[in-house]
Formats: structure tokens, sequence, C-alpha cells
């Protein structure tokens, strides 16, 4: 809390006041300050009444303000009353009771105070008489002329007058229809309008004006100034609501500036920061920005805080009208000669829409006297280049033999990479499994070849989940983890084409699929997400010694031989041009088995004609025993020759 000084001097019925120079500091004195409403800016309100209540006697008139500066007693409260106080009296009120039953404003000036220039000042009492009235009494605002008396130092006396609008807000008493809160049915509010600069002067070149700080409440607002100033006072009903207005003799011009900054965009809960603040030397009155969002976002929401004296407080209202937004501080911003901490700051919150890049600018505008307005406009250049990707691979043809109920733990392997050129923000990857697979907890889930724990990875219920934190543009990282396949799983027998294929179309025993999600506003969301399909089956009886090619002429001679083959029938051989190209049945006919139910192995051989000479290429063999589950073995890598050996 900043006091300020409220020091009183009274002579007798003559008020003087001094102004001083010290040090180029001014010392300024206030003396009875007075206020004179003046006609009511109305669609329908009536009884409109004026007086100065000081004294026994009442003097009022019903038709104009005049009688405040023609008999009233000025040195106290002027007020400005409306209405017929219901339920009491049918037509305007005649007397002194009908007039204090009425609606209205009042205000009481300072009577004397001895202060420095940028001092906050105790400018007067404001009341407003919120009283019952019968209905169609429509009020909308009313101007006070107010004057400030001042003595140069040759003596004379200037009385500095500016005039403020004050605007009721009169709001249904209706219940569930309340504007503001309170503790009354529904409260109003009153907003009071800072006036344009007028400036006096007392020596040549030293320009000064008074501005309204704005409402103070509470028991002592008169004594000090809390630094919590607005313009809008919410007013209870059937109450005489008291708030104190604080004002400061200041420098007519007020370099006020906006910045603007994009904060959490390619994340979640994007917002823009709009910061106004004051270069001075005079304090900013009625600062307004106005913001239209660009195409691609939505608006939110809003948050408003002034800071004054080191204290933030939320201040200032926005509205949205076609995602334009305009805010008005309804407060003072002071300079940061007196007050280095000052600013105002609106967060605008937007939901992401579509597109990559939000450029958003802002405009500012005061009422003080602007010498600089080049600062008062700001652009915010927002952009979300993320794209993240997942591939996933099972490692088929590393593992021996291939995994089936008997053999039902294998390893997968996740990639997540982001190709974007900005960092992506809180990368998950979440892999559910199938139905006839769990995880394997016998294993540790690695990130980048190091052991993680459940903060990292964590699988739960038939998926393992992975917060991979940011990613930066270029950066890749590899979960492995491993599972295991559960009894009941029916087996298609379908071979596996490659480590990495989709799902559609393909038919295997067991699938799996992988998402990878981001808080980042991802550019390419088609690449989010990938299927591992698999075959499982039950290992045959064979127990092989090798499996081996030989080039030939235009051909490959293909060599196996077993240890045993129990329940073997016979064997397919496969092969491809490239590792990961289409797998091409060779033979036509089951190569029979030689030790059908016998436990000795055979030797095999097999000629692959057709080639092309000085080409290499892939083999595979697989076992068929008597119930039709196979396994695979190899590849193998042999070149066709042109010549036979």
């Amino acid at each position: 809390m900043k006091s300020t000084k409220r020091i009183f001097t009274i002579f007798g019925s003559v008020i003087v006041l001094s102004l001083l120079v010290i040090a180029d500091v001014w010392a300024f004195g206030v003396g009875n300050v007075d206020g004179v409403w003046g006609t009511i800016d109305s669609d329908g309100a009536s009884c409109d009444n004026w007086a100065s209540m000081t004294g026994t006697s009442f003097p009022w008139s019903q038709t104009t303000p005049s009688i405040q500066s023609s008999g009233g007693y000025l040195t106290d409260e002027n007020q400005v009353r409306y209405g017929r106080p219901g339920p009491y009296y049918n037509d305007c009120p005649t007397d002194r009771t009908g007039f204090l039953r009425q609606s209205g404003f009042g205000f009481d000036g300072v009577n004397t105070a001895a202060l420095d220039e940028n001092d906050r000042f105790f400018l007067g009492i404001f009341t407003h008489y919120n009283n019952p009235i019968s209905s169609n009494n429509s009020f909308g605002s009313v101007p006070l002329t107010v004057t400030v008396p001042i003595t140069c130092e040759d003596n004379t006396v200037k009385n500095f007058t500016f005039t403020s609008t004050f605007t009721l807000d009169e709001t249904s008493n209706t219940a569930g229809t309340c504007v503001y809160p309170g503790t009354s049915v529904c409260p109003d509010k009153v907003t009071v309008t800072q006036p344009s600069t007028q400036t006096f002067s007392c020596s040549p070149g030293e320009d000064y004006t008074v501005n309204i700080l704005g409402f103070t409440q509470g028991t002592g607002c008169d004594q000090t100034y809390s630094g919590v100033t607005t313009n809008e006072f919410i007013t209870e009903e059937s109450t005489n609501n008291v708030a104190c207005l604080w004002a400061e003799i200041d420098r007519p011009n007020a370099d006020a500036s906006v910045s603007k900054s994009c904060t959490n965009f390619g994340m979640a809960d994007p917002y823009y920061t709009i910061t106004v603040t004051n270069a001075g030397p005079g304090t900013a009155l009625g600062a307004k920005i106005v913001d239209t969002l660009p195409s691609g976002v939505d608006f939110v929401s809003y948050t408003s805080t002034r800071t004054v004296d080191g204290v933030s407080s939320s201040q200032g209202t926005c509205t949205n009208v076609s995602d334009t937004i305009t805010c008005n501080l309804n407060a003072s911003l002071p300079d940061p000669t007196k007050d280095p901490s000052a600013k105002w700051e609106v967060k605008i919150y937007v939901d992401y829409a579509t597109g990559t890049e939000w450029t958003n600018s802002v405009t500012l505008t005061t009422t003080s006297t602007d010498p600089n307005p080049g600062n008062n406009t700001a652009t915010a250049n927002c952009s979300s280049l993320v794209d993240v990707s997942v591939d996933k691979a099972d490692g088929d043809y590393t593992l021996s033999p291939y995994p089936s109920t008997q053999n039902p733990y294998f390893e997968y392997t996740v990639t997540v990479a982001n190709a974007g050129i900005d960092a992506a923000q809180n990368v998950r990857m979440v892999d559910t499994l199938d139905y006839y697979t769990s995880f394997d907890t016998g294993h540790d889930i690695t990130v980048d070849g190091i052991p993680v724990d459940a903060s990292v990875c964590s699988p739960v219920s038939g998926t393992v989940t992975c917060n991979l934190g940011t990613m930066a543009s270029g950066t890749s990282k590899e979960i492995k983890f491993w599972v295991k396949i559960e009894l009941g799983v029916s087996t298609a027998g379908t071979l596996e084409i490659g480590t990495s294929c989709s799902a559609e179309g393909k038919v295997a025993d067991v699938c799996n699929t992988v998402n990878v999600y981001t808080d980042s506003n991802d550019i390419n969301p088609s690449n989010n997400i990938a299927y591992e399909p698999k075959d499982v089956g039950v290992p045959t009886a064979v127990s092989l010694l090798y499996f081996e090619g030989t080039g030939a002429k235009n051909s490959v001679i293909l060599n196996w031989a077993t240890a045993s083959e129990l329940e073997t029938i016979g064997f397919n051989l496969y092969r491809r041009s490239v590792l990961d190209g289409t797998m091409r049945p060779i033979n036509q006919l089951l190569v029979q088995a030689e030790s059908v139910g016998l436990v000795e192995g055979s030797t095999y051989t097999f000629r692959v004609e057709g080639l092309k000479a000085g080409k290499y290429y892939y083999f595979w063999l697989e076992d068929v025993d008597v119930y039709g589950n196979t396994t695979l073995h190899g590849p193998i890598y042999v070149k066709a020759k042109r010549k036979n050996p």
C-alpha cells in the first residue's frame, strides 16, 4: 500500500492554494474542489432534480441543474436525482423526503490538500444512491464538471476545470439475469469516463493537467491510496454506495506503447500476450486495445491484469465479436519514473483450427495525448511446423526359431521421429497390443538403448505408453520392448512380407497398432499411426543343421540338412530379389521329407533355375509338419553365376 499525504489547511472562508518550486519539483495545493452535475442523458429518466444538500433549507429544481451554481451550498455534496420513488409516490417528489428516496449520484469534493507533482490525491467522495424507483426510468449518463482552484506564484488564482461523464448500467433485478456479482438482488455498475486532456500553466513551458485515476473503496479510502483504482464501481441495490475518487496533477502527455508475443504455439493452450506500458511523462488514461485474430485460430478466453506499485490485480474487460477482441483497461497507467512496475497485460487464449502460421497484430489507443503514436501497434509472428511420425518393426528375421506359442517371446521396435523445423512438445507413443499378446515384464523397456522406468514408459492393460517429452527438429527416438504370445491364438499361416507393413489387405495372426501424439500442431497427422501384422505358429520337429546355397550358371543350388524330422511332411522354398521385395514361392510341389515319422535327419538339394547371371537373391526354407504348422528359416544370400562352377 502506498500512502499519499492529505494535508488540510482551512483559512476561514477563504482558501489559498500555493504553488512552489523546490528543486525543480512543483508543490501544489488543492482546495474546495467542487463538482456540478449536468443534464441527465437518458432514454426515459423522469423527475430529474438537482440540489446541494448543505444547510437547513432545501433548494432544488425539476428542470435545470443551475441551482448548484446560483444559490446552493457549494462547499459540500451536490446531488442529481431521478425517478418516481415507488411505492411512495405516484408522481415526481415535491419535498425533501421524496427527493432522498429517488435514485441518483452525489459528489463531495475535497476541501484542501497539499501535495507534490505526481502525488496521488483524494479528489472527493462519490455516492450512488441506488434506491427503488418506478419502472421505465432509464438513466443513461450524466456529466460532472469538476473545478480545482489553483493559486500561482503571482497570487493569481486559476480555476482548472474538466468534465467527466458518469454512466450507469442499471441491470434487471430478475433472478437469474444478474450481470454483476454482489450481495443484493442484482447489483448495478457505474463507470467514470476520463475527460479529454486539458492543461493549466503557472510558468511558461510548464504545462500540467489533473487526471482522474479512478475509484477506490473501503474504510479510510479517502486517507490512503491503495494503488488499485478502476473506472468501474459495482453498486448494490437499496444502498447508498460510497467510493473515493483519486486524481493526480500530472504532465499532459503520455507515450503509451504496446508489444505482442506468442506462447505455446505448437503446444496445448496457445495464447497471445499483449503488454501495454507508458513512457510518460504523464499518466496514460483510457487505454484500449483492438486485436483481430488471424484465420486458423478461434478465441477461447482472456485474462487482463494491471500492475501498479508492484501489485498485480485482475483489471480490465474484453469483448469478442467475430474474433475481434476489444479490451479496455478501465484504469490509469503511470509512467516508469513514478512506477517502474506499471503495465497492463492481456492474454488471449485461442484454439487451433487450420494452418501452420498465425500472424497477428494489435492496435492501442488512449484518451491521453500520445506524442509517439508510432509504437501503438505491434505484430506477433507465430508458427508451428512440427511433423512427428511413427514406424514399427518386430524383428522377424533375426529371431530363431520363428515366434510361436512354444517360443512366445519376441521384440518390438518402435521409432518416433520429428521431421518438422520446430520442436515437438510433449510427444507420447501409445502402443496397443493384440488381444493374444501381453507385455513381457522379463525384459526392460529401452529408449535409445537405455532402460527406462514407469515414469517414462508404462505398460498398463494391453497398452505401452511412453512419454518422450520435447523432440527437437530432425531427431528420433527408438523404443524397444518384448511381448509374449498367449495361448488361444489362431494361426492364419500367411507369411509376413517385410519387417514394416500396413494392415490394409493383410491377413495376420496377431496385429499391433501404435500411435504417436504431440501437443504441437502437427502439419502431417497421416504418419502418426503404424501397424505391424504378424504370423505365428507351432514349430515343427525339424532340427536344421544347415541351409546354404551355391551359385551356378543362371541358377542357384540350395542345400540343407536336418538332424531330425519328426512329424515333418516336407519343405517349401521362397526367394526375393531384394530383402523387402515380394516373396515368391520356388517349388510348385512340396519337397517331400525323406524321414517322415522318423527321428533321423536327411540332406536335400534343390536347383533354382531361370535366374539372372551376376545377381544376388535371398532364399528362405520352410518346413511343414503333419498338422499344417510351419517354421521359416533364413534368409540366405546367394549370387547366380554366368557359368557352372
